[in-house]
């Protein structure tokens, strides 16, 4: 017997002019969710973090949202996605988590935090934890996009949740054409994706391998800067925002990814790359990307040691063939997780 179509509603904080994986997750959320013949509705409130107090009525927002029903008709389900999503109200909210308000919790204290140690910034954080605690226990489920937010919802917040892996946009459209000599870093230049420690890590490498950096956001100038001081020259370009047709060119062509952010929540940039027949070189600190790269399996695993970094990308330029049969096995990782199965699993109730 067919499965009724149900009308879902996604709630997703948006903030203007960032597109990143939590927006690319969201979309295609929708879209397999579509796919399988549901009425889908977006819900979006923009997100505000500055000054700080605003984080506590941006809960206030969702919480006043009536989700009980559009223009008469009920949602049968909400499924929340980030914070302060998870904070509205519906009898059958389902949580697919992508992560907390991170600065709060494992961020705390730390240089990727504005919070800090302030009378102010201490209630907020208390604040923000309590409205956690109450507004995830009232799901119905819990879903987490990795392990490692699995991990930090338990810590922090003493609730357990299944891990449902979402594959990567594109999909098939990945390819493997060549191993050329050239690693490649994907993604918004942020703060906490510590493209300055790939930049170091170059400036120490023996191999003459290049650097393509493909991605825009606040560091942009900043890790320019850098370069030219570490006098990297033609080593590294960076390539700005590129279209699809270049990113998948791109993925295809190189020898390897470097991946090294700080304590991710998931990262697409890994399987991506696993689709494209590549190994990935990340760090030990680098949270849900390290349940998917081995050490020396599908990638390298290195200290977040510049010189630790570099021997890793030195191994890798040194081994193409290696490189390929990493990227083999990652493939076969990559390949193996489906829409149907998380969409399956958050309408199931």
């Amino acid at each position: 017997m067919a499965r009724r179509r149900k009308r879902i509603a996604i709630g997703f904080p948006i903030v203007h002019s960032v597109q990143g994986g939590a927006e690319v997750l969201v979309s295609s959320l929708q879209s397999a969710l579509a796919g399988k013949g549901h009425n889908v509705f977006g819900i979006e409130i923009p997100f505000n973090f500055s000054p700080v107090k605003q984080l506590i009525r941006d809960c206030i927002a969702w919480r006043l949202l009536d989700l009980t029903k559009s223009y008469l008709t009920p949602y049968d389900i909400f499924i929340a996605t980030k914070f302060p999503s998870y904070v509205a109200r519906h009898p059958n909210k389902v949580v697919y988590l992508m992560h907390q308000h991170r600065e709060v919790y494992e961020l705390w204290g730390s240089r990727y935090s504005q919070l800090k140690s302030s009378e102010e910034d201490l209630g907020i954080r208390d604040a923000i934890i309590s409205i956690d605690n109450r507004a995830l226990a009232e799901a119905k489920s819990i879903f987490t996009i990795s392990k490692r937010v699995s991990e930090r919802l338990r810590r922090y917040n003493g609730l357990e949740s299944k891990v449902l892996y979402p594959p990567p946009r594109l999909g098939n459209v990945f390819r493997c054409e060549a191993y050329e000599p050239f690693v490649f870093c994907p993604g918004r230049l942020e703060l906490n994706k510590r493209l300055d420690l790939v930049l170091d890590a170059l400036a120490r490498c023996k191999a003459e391998i290049r650097c393509v950096i493909a991605g825009t956001g606040p560091q942009e100038r900043a890790l320019k800067k850098q370069a030219r001081k570490l006098k990297l020259g033609e080593r590294v370009d960076f390539a700005g925002w590129v279209d699809d047709k270049t990113l998948v060119d791109l993925y295809a062509r190189c020898m390897g990814v470097v991946f090294a952010p700080k304590d991710e929540d998931l990262g697409f940039i890994t399987l991506e790359a696993f689709l494209s027949k590549k190994p990935v070189i990340t760090t030990e600190t680098s949270g849900a990307v390290l349940e998917f790269v081995e050490d020396g399996v599908t990638g390298y695993v290195a200290s977040t040691e510049p010189g630790a970094l570099a021997e890793k990308i030195d191994l890798l330029a040194a081994h193409p063939k290696r490189a390929g049969k990493m990227g083999e096995a990652g493939y076969e990782t990559a390949r193996k997780l489906t829409w149907d199965y998380v969409v399956d699993h958050l309408t199931a109730g």
